[in-house]
């Protein structure tokens, strides 16, 4: 038998490497096109509009297309305001039973299930079968990529209006974060840095030179420059390869990069956003660096004077993603920074994580297997926690409201007319009292 010369293994060798790299070419290419074939649609779509002295939102009755490209493909429809939600009732009838209003981030806004299947809708229907006498009414103003301080203008425009009963604050993990971060860079899509704002895009709080914290509110004025319509560009087949089978290959991609960043003694990389469509997988650590917590009690702060003043009752609801990671610090998890916080200002807490663990279920059942938002299994048990607080603490319902708070005028004026109130509610930066800003339309695009 002849025996084989080295030259000749090699060109053997490079012969076999080459049929097979073929092969799994030839493999990967046909479960590509099988994968972009059986998928209902190829991009995210969000038409977004600005509200001047509030934030960017959706476009009012624009849809929305929402997608993990594995898990779920979702279309949402925007309301009359700009939010993913049905249309609020009139300030009237919702006056007229208990109405239990749900701000957030995009937990709340929900892009990934249908609108049936959200929390606040699920907590509706809970109560209309379990406490009928209670007649609850309930609302969702979700905005992603927003904390509790930037979610203020939502109250100051249009929440007060609808005087609720029972105010819920939604807490994820990362609004410490946002809730001390400047003005609005991303979160979106990057045509956001395209807007021309006099003033930041988004409420942000401060300290001054002598330590206290300030809100500075969001601009009035806008110069759009061009159309603001986040979403995937489409690019070909080679520049958006392999798309199809990118959501199963990052799993596995996001475990090796881990793993390097270990063997490498670099610290775990947090997730810094759970921003809508970010598909941070759960499994990376959901404590994030420390940020100054001061801000987040700011802006508890501002939430319970608003809502004391207008007579609503508060509360907080914790997400399961607040206790799903151990850190090496009892004191750094999220929920333990919330405790305290909500207790020394008598806020409730309603934690979604203890309340399924009592019910004998698994939390981790409640996210999405790739993005932390909540899958509908989630939103049960969002709704079945908030009703369970309702059962126990049915006094929150008929609230007594003050009119001074809850009409049509802005909470600049109101604040004007009553100056024994906290101060720092009327103050920008630079302590300069916020004037009533004119009436305005928000500024509309189109998908």
């Amino acid at each position: 038998m002849r025996r084989m010369t080295g030259r000749r293994v090699l060109r053997v060798a490079g012969w076999n490497a080459g049929l097979l790299a073929c092969g799994l070419s030839l493999v990967a290419a046909a479960a590509e096109t099988w994968l972009r074939a059986t998928r209902p649609w190829r991009d995210r779509d969000w038409a977004i509009s600005y509200v001047p002295g509030v934030m960017r939102l959706s476009a009012p009755h624009s849809e929305s297309r929402w997608t993990d490209h594995k898990e779920f493909w979702q279309v949402s429809r925007a309301n009359s305001l700009g939010f993913l939600d049905r249309e609020p009732p009139s300030p009237e009838l919702a006056r007229a039973g208990c109405h239990v209003a749900v701000v957030g981030d995009s937990f709340v806004e929900a892009m990934e299930v249908a609108l049936a299947d959200r929390s606040h809708v699920l907590l509706e229907g809970m109560a209309a079968a379990q406490l009928p006498h209670l007649d609850v009414v309930t609302t969702a103003w979700g905005v992603n990529s927003t904390g509790q301080v930037q979610q203020l203008p939502m109250w100051d425009k249009w929440i007060r209006l609808w005087s609720p009963d029972l105010m819920v604050l939604l807490f994820v993990h990362n609004d410490f974060s946002d809730n001390a971060r400047g003005d609005w860079t991303g979160g979106g899509g990057e045509t956001e840095l395209d807007l021309e704002v006099e003033g930041p895009r988004i409420a942000t709080a401060h300290r001054t030179a002598g330590g206290r914290i300030v809100l500075r509110l969001p601009g009035t004025a806008l110069v759009p420059r061009e159309v603001l319509v986040p979403r995937e560009r489409e690019g070909g087949w080679a520049r958006e390869w392999p798309a199809g089978l990118r959501p199963w290959l990052l799993p596995w991609l996001r475990h090796k990069r881990a793993l390097l960043a270990t063997t490498r003694g670099a610290p775990g990389e947090a997730p810094s956003s759970i921003g809508s469509g970010s598909g941070v997988q759960p499994g990376a650590s959901a404590i994030l660096p420390s940020p100054d917590l001061g801000f987040t009690a700011f802006a508890l702060d501002q939430w319970r004077e608003r809502t004391q003043r207008a007579g609503s009752r508060l509360v907080v609801l914790s997400t399961h993603v607040m206790r799903l990671e151990q850190p090496s610090a009892p004191e750094e998890e999220p929920f333990e920074r919330l405790v305290p916080m909500a207790e020394a200002r008598g806020i409730p807490l309603v934690d979604q994580y203890g309340y399924i663990a009592r019910r004998g279920g698994d939390p981790r059942d409640a996210n999405w297997p790739q993005d932390w938002h909540w899958n509908p299994q989630g939103h049960q048990w969002a709704a079945e926690a908030m009703l369970e607080h309702l059962e126990r603490n049915p006094g929150v319902c008929g609230a007594v409201f003050d009119a001074a708070w809850t009409d049509s005028s802005s909470e600049a004026e109101h604040l004007a007319r009553n100056p024994g109130v906290a101060a720092s509610d009327a103050e920008t930066e630079g302590s300069q009292t916020r004037p009533a800003p004119p009436p305005t339309v928000p500024w509309q695009c189109g998908a």
